[in-house]
C-alpha cells in the first residue's frame, strides 16, 4: 500500500509503482482503487491499507486532509497518518520515505496551518521512531533509493513464507517472522509498567549461574506477584545475558516465552521454541503436542548452549487451572490448592509437563531460567528441596536506596530519608507497589508529587495506616486506596477490565468507554404485530428509536467520549494501573492488580460492569459455536458464562453454557480441562453432588457434562459419582429421554475401567428403560452400544441381529446423544475383530464423521485403522495412521495409549528408533495411566527383553480376562494367548 498526500508527491508515487513493478509487486493507491458501494473516505484509506501484505509511506512539507469522526480519528489525524496507525496495528512490514528540508519544493507544497503543522510534525517523530527511514533530497535521490529498499522489501515478504496478507478482523498478522539465532526471540516483548532499577545483587547471581562454571541448568525466582521476576529476568536477559559469553561459549540463542498470555502453554513453547532453534517453519512443529517435541527440544538443548526463558511459569499448574486465574490473590497462591479435582496443586495441569521440567533441569550446556509464583512439584525431591540440576531464589523487595530512585523516576519529589523509611516500612520496597504509591503522590492535589506534604496528610499518606498489616495486606491496602482514588471513569474502566480474565485490544476498551452516554433503548421488531394499528404503532415506535439514536449520535458526549477514552486510559496508566503490550497491542491489567480491583469491588459495581462485559460479548458476532475448532471460536460464550458466574448468577450462567457451547467444549473441540475448570464453581460441594443454584433440569445437564469431562480426563471414579447424581434427579424428574442419553456415558465410564459386566447390565437396562419409555433416540444410543459389546464378547450371531434391528434406525439424532460416524467405527470394529474388516468399512466411517467435526470417533478411527495394518506388518500405513491419532489426542491434552504405544512399534520396526530410543519410549509408555500392554509385550519382544516382555504379556492377558467369561474382551484374549504360547509363557489360570 502506498501512502502519502498526493499533488505534492505525484512524480515520487509513480517512480515509487515503476520500483513496485520491477520487483513483481501490486501497488494498492488511490490512483487506481475502486471505493465499495458503502465506503467513504476514512473507510476507503483503511481498506486499502487492510488489502496489503506491506505498507510504504512519503512523508512531504505536507499535512493533508484531515476527517473529523469521533469514533474512527478522536485524536484528528491526517488521512496519511491514519494509514500508518492502520498499518502498524495490523503488523505490516513498513517502508518510510522523509522528504529533507532542502527538497526543492513550490511554496503551495509546504504547511502552513499552524494546528496541521504541528500534526505533521507529530507524525514525522512517530514514523521514525523505532525503525530505519529514508530522508531524500530530490526525485532523483528517491528513485535511487526506492529501487534498492523496494527490493530488499520483496525479500522480506518472501522470508515470511506464505504470510502476505493480513486478516483485518484480528488486527494483526496470523504470525510474526521468528528471528534467527543467535538474535534475541521473544514471545512476546516485556512490556514493564515502570523504568527497572538496581537488583544489582540479583543480576549478579544471574551473571554467575550463566556461567558455565555453575553446574545447575535451571534456575527459579520465586516471589510473590508484582515484584518484579518478569522485570529482572527481562533485564537480565537483555543487557547482562552475554556477559562474559564469547567465541565459542557464546549463547546459541536466547528466546524468552511469557506464559501470562493468552493460549500460552507448554506444548506452545515447545514449538516456537524448536521453529527458532532449527530454522524451520513454525508450522512443522504446530500439529505435534509436548510428548513428541520432547525428544527433538532435549536434542538442541544438548547439543548447544542455549538460553530459554520461562515468565509466569505458575500458570501451567493445577493451582492457576481455574477461571479466575488471572486474579488469583497470593494469599490464596501461598497456600495452593485444586479447585477442579484432588491433584497436587503444584503439579503442572498436563502430565508431560511434569516430565519436560524434570529434564530441563537436566539439560546442559543450555540454561534455562524461570519465574514463578510457585515452584513445580516436579522440581523438588521428598524433603521439598530442588532436584538436582536445580536451584531456587526467592526474590525479595527493592534495596532502599533503589526504592527510593524508583519512586523519584515517576517524578515525585521528598526528604530521601523520609522516602526511604516509609516504602520499607509499609510496603517492603515491592515495585509494583512503589508504582502506584507514586501514582497516588502525583495525584495528590494539595502538592502534586510532593512526598512530603503527602505523607503527613490525614486526607492523603497518612491515612493509610498500614502498621498492622502484613507485606501483602499493606500492598492490596494500597492498591485499594489508589483504586478508590481513580476519577469514576477510570475506576469503571478499571473494574470492567478487572472482571475480563485477559488483555484485550482497543476496539473492546471503546465497547466499554465509560464516557458514552446510555444508547436509546433499542424497539421491539413490528414482526410481531397481528393488526394494522399493531403494526403502525410498531413504526412509529420503530421511526421515534431512529430519531433518539441520531440525536444520541449527534450528542457533544457521543463525539466527546472517544477523547475522553484516551484521557482515562492514559490516567491509568499513569498511576502504574494498566499496562500496554506494544508487542500485541492489547491492554492488561497486571494479575495483582485484577486481583485487588476484583476482589475489593462493591457489590453493585461488580454487578453493574458485569453486565456490561455481559451484554458485549453476548451481541458479538461469532460462527455458531457447533463449527468451532479451536478455544478462540468460543471466547465470547466463556466471556460470557465466567462473568456471569463471577456476579453470582448461576441460572443465567447455566443458560448461556447448557446449549452449542457445552457441545461445542464437550464433542467439536475436546476442551475437556478447560469445560472442568469454567463449570467448577456450580459444584461447591464436589462434582458427586448436584448444583442447587440452576434448575433441576440443568443441574442433571451440568452433572453429565461435568461427568464425561472427568471420564476423559482419566477421573473414572469421580465421573461415576456425578452420573450417579445425573442419573438420580433425571429419575426424579421422570425425564427417560434425558435418562437414555447418559445410560451410554455411563457405559463408556464403565468400559474404560474394564467393567465388562456392569457394562452390559447398565446397556441391557437402557435399552428395555428406552423401550418401555418409547424413545427411539435412547433405543438406537443403546442398542448401538449392545452391539459394541455383543462384538467385543465374540458373540457374533447376537451382534449381526442386533445389527439389523439398528442399521434401519438411521443416523439422524441430537448431537449430544450421537456423533457421525460412531455407528459405523464400531461395525468397522466388529469387522477387524472377526478379521474381515476392509477400507471401505474406514472410509464410510470416516466420511460421516469428517463433517460432523466428531474429533473422538476420528481418532477412534485412525488408530483402528493402525492397529490393523499392524497385524497386517504394514508398518508405514500403521505408523501414518497412529501418528494422526495421536495428533488429535495430543492437541486435546488427551492420551491415546493404544496408539502412542503402537507408534512406537512401527516405527521400531521402520528402523526410526534405535534400541535405546525404543527402550527408552517403552519405559515411558509403561508409565501412562492404562498401559497398552500386549503392543508393549511386542515391543519389549522386538527389542530383545524376554523379561519385559512376559511382564506386559501377562498384564495384557488379565486385562483382556476382564470379569471372566463371558464377559472377555475376546479379541485381545485371543491375540494374548497366541502372544504367550509363541513366548512359550504357561497361560495364567484367572
Amino acid at each position: 500500500m502506498v501512502s502519502s498526500t498526493f499533488k505534492d508527491l505525484e512524480k515520487h508515487r509513480a517512480a515509487l509503482m515503476g520500483a513496485l513493478y520491477k520487483e513483481e509487486l501490486f501497488a494498492i493507491g488511490m490512483e487506481n482503487y475502486v471505493a465499495m458501494p458503502d465506503d467513504d473516505e476514512i473507510s476507503s484509506s483503511l481498506n486499502m491499507v487492510r488489502k496489503g501484505s506491506a505498507y510504504i509511506g512519503l512523508i512531504s512539507h505536507r499535512c493533508g486532509q484531515v476527517l473529523e469522526c469521533p469514533t474512527r480519528n478522536p485524536l484528528n489525524y491526517s488521512v496519511t497518518r491514519l494509514e500508518f496507525e492502520e498499518a502498524q496495528r495490523l503488523g505490516l512490514p513498513t517502508l518510510v520515505f522523509v522528504m529533507h528540508d532542502d527538497h526543492d519544493v513550490k511554496k503551495a507544497d509546504i504547511e502552513t496551518d499552524a494546528t496541521k503543522k504541528a500534526k505533521l510534525d507529530e507524525f514525522r517523530t512517530a514514523a521514525k521512531a523505532g525503525r530505519i527511514y529514508i530522508v531524500f533530497k530530490s526525485l532523483e535521490d528517491f528513485t535511487a533509493q526506492a529501487i534498492h529498499a523496494v527490493a530488499n522489501l520483496r525479500r522480506h515478504i518472501e522470508s515470511r513464507g506464505t504470510q502476505t496478507t493480513v486478516d483485518a478482523t484480528k488486527g494483526a498478522p496470523a504470525t510474526i517472522p521468528i528471528p534467527k539465532p543467535p538474535a534475541f526471540y521473544a514471545e512476546p516483548d516485556y512490556i514493564g509498567s515502570h523504568q527497572f532499577v538496581g537488583r544489582q545483587a540479583e543480576l549478579d547471581a544471574l551473571t554467575d549461574w550463566a556461567n558455565r562454571s555453575d553446574l545447575t541448568n535451571l534456575l527459579l525466582f520465586e516471589a510473590i506477584g508484582g515484584n518484579g521476576k518478569s522485570m529482572l529476568t527481562w533485564e537480565w536477559t537483555i543487557w547482562h545475558s552475554t556477559k562474559g559469553r564469547a567465541g565459542g561459549d557464546a549463547w546459541a540463542g536466547r528466546f524468552w516465552y511469557s506464559f501470562y498470555e493468552k493460549g500460552a502453554i507448554m506444548a506452545d513453547f515447545c514449538q516456537r521454541a524448536l521453529a527458532y532453534m532449527t530454522g524451520r517453519p513454525l508450522e512443522e512443529f504446530a500439529k505435534k503436542k509436548t510428548a513428541f517435541l520432547v525428544t527433538d527440544l532435549l536434542a538442541q538443548l544438548h547439543a548447544r548452549p542455549w538460553l530459554l526463558i520461562l515468565d509466569g511459569l505458575e500458570r501451567v499448574l493445577v493451582a492457576y487451572h481455574r477461571i479466575d486465574a488471572a486474579e488469583i490473590p497470593d494469599e490464596e497462591a501461598n497456600a495452593p490448592t485444586d479447585k477442579i479435582l484432588n491433584r497436587n496443586p503444584c503439579d503442572a495441569i498436563r502430565d508431560e509437563d511434569n516430565d519436560l521440567l524434570r529434564a530441563l533441569a537436566a539439560c546442559a550446556p543450555s540454561k534455562i531460567l524461570v519465574s514463578s509464583r510457585l515452584t513445580p512439584r516436579i522440581l523438588l525431591n521428598p524433603a521439598g528441596q530442588p532436584i538436582p540440576g536445580a536451584k531456587r531464589m526467592t526474590l525479595p523487595g527493592l534495596r532502599p536506596p533503589d526504592a527510593e530512585k524508583l519512586l523519584r523516576s515517576c517524578g515525585i519529589t521528598g526528604d530521601s530519608a523520609a522516602i526511604q523509611d516509609y516504602l520499607h516500612e509499609n510496603c517492603d520496597n515491592h515495585p509494583l507497589v512503589i508504582g502506584v504509591l507514586a501514582g497516588l503522590i502525583a495525584n495528590y492535589l494539595p502538592d502534586r508529587g510532593n512526598f512530603d506534604a503527602w505523607s503527613t496528610d490525614p486526607g492523603g499518606g497518612a491515612a493509610l495506616d498500614l502498621a498492622k498489616l502484613d507485606l501483602i495486606q499493606r500492598r492490596n491496602h494500597i492498591l485499594l486506596a489508589a483504586i478508590a482514588a481513580l476519577p469514576d471513569a477510570s475506576r469503571q474502566l478499571l473494574s470492567t477490565l478487572a472482571l475480563l480474565s485477559e488483555s484485550v485490544d482497543y476496539k473492546t476498551l471503546e465497547a466499554f468507554n465509560p464516557h458514552l452516554p446510555l444508547e436509546p433503548e433499542e424497539v421491539t421488531d413490528d414482526e410481531k404485530a397481528t393488526t394494522r394499528q399493531q403494526y403502525e404503532a410498531a413504526l412509529a415506535s420503530r421511526k421515534k428509536y431512529e430519531e433518539a439514536l441520531k440525536t444520541w449520535l449527534k450528542s457533544s458526549e457521543v463525539r466527546e467520549a472517544p477523547k475522553k477514552l484516551v484521557e482515562t486510559v492514559r490516567d491509568l496508566e499513569q498511576r502504574g494501573l494498566l499496562q500496554y503490550n506494544g508487542h500485541e497491542r492489547r491492554y492488561d491489567l497486571h494479575p495483582v492488580v485484577r486481583g485487588v480491583a476484583a476482589g475489593g469491588m462493591k457489590a453493585e459495581d461488580k454487578v453493574r460492569y458485569g453486565e456490561l462485559v455481559v451484554d458485549h460479548f453476548s451481541t458479538k458476532p461469532h460462527n455458531p459455536y457447533d463449527n468451532a475448532r479451536t478455544l478462540e471460536d468460543v471466547a465470547p460464550g466463556l466471556h460470557v458464562v465466567r462473568t456471569l458466574l463471577k456476579l453470582g448468577r448461576y441460572q443465567d450462567a447455566a443458560d448461556a453454557y447448557v446449549s452449542d457451547l457445552a457441545r461445542a467444549l464437550s464433542f467439536s473441540l475436546e476442551a475437556h480441562m478447560e469445560l472442568l475448570s469454567l463449570i467448577r464453581p456450580f459444584f461447591p460441594a464436589g462434582w458427586g453432588e448436584l448444583p442447587d443454584t440452576v434448575s433441576k433440569r440443568d443441574a442433571a445437564f451440568l452433572s453429565n457434562y461435568a461427568a464425561i469431562a472427568l471420564d476423559s480426563c482419566g477421573e473414572h471414579k469421580a465421573a461415576l459419582r456425578a452420573f450417579g447424581a445425573c442419573v438420580q434427579a433425571n429419575f426424579a424428574r421422570k425425564a427417560w429421554d434425558d435418562i437414555g442419553d447418559t445410560f451410554p456415558e455411563i457405559w463408556l465410564n464403565l468400559s474404560a475401567q474394564n467393567l465388562r459386566a456392569k457394562a452390559l447390565q447398565i446397556d441391557s437396562l437402557a435399552v428395555d428403560l428406552a423401550a418401555a419409555s418409547g424413545s427411539s433416540r435412547s433405543l438406537f444410543a443403546n442398542r448401538l452400544l449392545l452391539f459394541a459389546d455383543q462384538s467385543r464378547f465374540g458373540k457374533w450371531s447376537e451382534s449381526e441381529a442386533t445389527w439389523r434391528l439398528l442399521d434401519p434406525m438411521g443416523r439422524r439424532w441430537p448431537r449430544e446423544v450421537y456423533r457421525q460416524g460412531d455407528a459405523e467405527f464400531h461395525f468397522a470394529q466388529s469387522k477387524f475383530w472377526q478379521g474381515t474388516l476392509q477400507e471401505e468399512h474406514l472410509t464410510a466411517a470416516t466420511t460421516l464423521a469428517e463433517p460432523d467435526n466428531s474429533r473422538a470417533t476420528l481418532r477412534k478411527i485412525h488408530g483402528l485403522r493402525g492397529s490393523w495394518r499392524l497385524d497386517q506388518d504394514d508398518y508405514p500405513q500403521a505408523a501414518a495412521s497412529f501418528q494422526e491419532a495421536v495428533r488429535m489426542a495430543r492437541e486435546r491434552s488427551l492420551v491415546h495409549a493404544e496408539s502412542e504405544t503402537g507408534l512406537a512399534l512401527a516405527k521400531f520396526h521402520l528402523s526410526q528408533l534405535t534400541d535405546d530410543e525404543a527402550r527408552s519410549e517403552a519405559e515411558r509408555l509403561a508409565q501412562l495411566h492404562q498401559p497398552e500392554h500386549r503392543t508393549l509385550a511386542m515391543l519389549w519382544r522386538a527389542i530383545g527383553d524376554p523379561d519385559q516382555a512376559k511382564h506386559h504379556a501377562l498384564a495384557a492377558y488379565r486385562w483382556a480376562w476382564a470379569d471372566g467369561e463371558p464377559y472377555v474382551n475376546r479379541y485381545e484374549l485371543t491375540k494374548t494367548t497366541e502372544l504367550l504360547q509363541q513366548m512359550n509363557v504357561p497361560i495364567p489360570v484367572l
